[in-house]
């Protein structure tokens, strides 16, 4: 079975090495591919990778994307996801390393468990801390509300990162799960999708497969989110976008699940900022509204008349989160 690993560089010169590394070294005995797409690099991330290429000799084949404009990391993965050519893809961050059997025991778990639209492995920050699944994460799960509810609500034991899930690609081609342009936090977009849209699911919470570095210098998250409107427009774009691809089926988990993330957007972002955006902030707040059942919708609307200030209360914000979920 042929696995394709995608792989988006921007400006990670000293990382890229290892997390080649990483690949190259996978006891997986079935064929791999990798695909790199760097995404306008202006650091030497391109002779960094070009001179690994160089001297690889091994059994993954390898190939390089250089892309002549930049598109951020969600273009960079579609980008990647579109000239995989494997049964299951996952995606690795630059700066990021894998279990050198990461691959190995994912497979494994979809011998055992063949209907899983998805593994997902076990992760930790790579100097140390936590894992992020917990001991008692179930093996495997078939329950479609169950799946949404952990993946679609905040909290949820999936969490949006893309990272570390080897995914069926056909599942992705079927239902056109893909990652937003020109935004960031493009990840949630794709993760409520692949939630919305996945009826089965295997879990390796015995199993670190994945190492990730948090904070990073120059990291897309550490740099752009900073820019607050930056952050906030696209928390609202990738919402406005959801509420565009809600299916028939199990409908109201998913508009439940979006205004629940719509009300904690709106506690974590500050009011200068939500001030500056209460155009856009309205024509959300109507679409939210038009796909709600009577209840949620009521109660919603009572949430939108409240002034900036209290919709950021901690307190109201999960008073109104808990009415809403369940």
């Amino acid at each position: 079975m042929l696995i394709s690993i995608i792989i988006p560089t921007y400006n990670v010169a000293p990382y890229v090495e290892e997390c080649l590394d990483s690949i190259a070294v996978q006891t997986y005995q079935g064929a791999v591919e990798c695909i790199i797409v760097d995404d306008c690099s202006t650091d030497n991330t391109r002779k960094a990778v070009e001179k690994w290429l160089e001297d690889y000799k091994g059994s993954v084949e390898f190939r390089a994307i250089w892309l002549k404009k930049n598109g951020r990391q969600g273009n960079a993965r579609n980008v990647g996801t579109r000239y995989a050519k494997g049964e299951y893809v996952i995606f690795v961050d630059s700066d990021d390393v894998i279990s050198n059997d990461c691959l190995e025991v994912m497979v494994k778990a979809l011998h055992d468990y063949p209907f899983s639209d998805y593994v997902i492995g076990n992760m930790e920050d790579i100097n140390g801390g936590p894992a992020y699944l917990s001991p008692n994460t179930p093996q495997y799960s078939n329950d479609r509300k169950w799946i949404m509810r952990q993946s679609l609500f905040d909290g949820g034991i999936i969490a949006p990162g893309m990272v570390n899930k080897l995914m069926r690609r056909d599942l992705l081609i079927k239902y056109g799960i893909s990652f937003p342009v020109d935004v960031i936090f493009e990840d949630v977009q794709f993760s409520f999708l692949l939630g919305v849209h996945s009826k089965a699911v295997t879990f390796l919470p015995q199993k670190v497969t994945y190492f990730y570095r948090t904070n990073r210098n120059g990291s897309t998250i550490t740099s752009i989110s900073k820019d607050t409107d930056y952050a906030f427009t696209s928390r609202l774009t990738i919402v406005g976008n959801l509420i565009d691809k809600i299916s028939e089926e199990y409908r109201s988990i998913q508009a439940k699940a979006l205004i629940c993330r719509y009300i904690l957007y709106m506690r974590i972002t500050d009011v200068q900022t939500i001030n500056r955006h209460l155009k856009q902030m309205r024509e959300i707040e109507d679409k939210l509204l038009s796909v709600q059942r009577r209840g949620v919708r009521f109660i919603s609307s009572i949430y939108f008349l409240f002034p900036i200030t209290l919709r950021r209360n901690i307190l109201i914000t999960k008073l109104f989160t808990n009415i809403i979920r369940f």
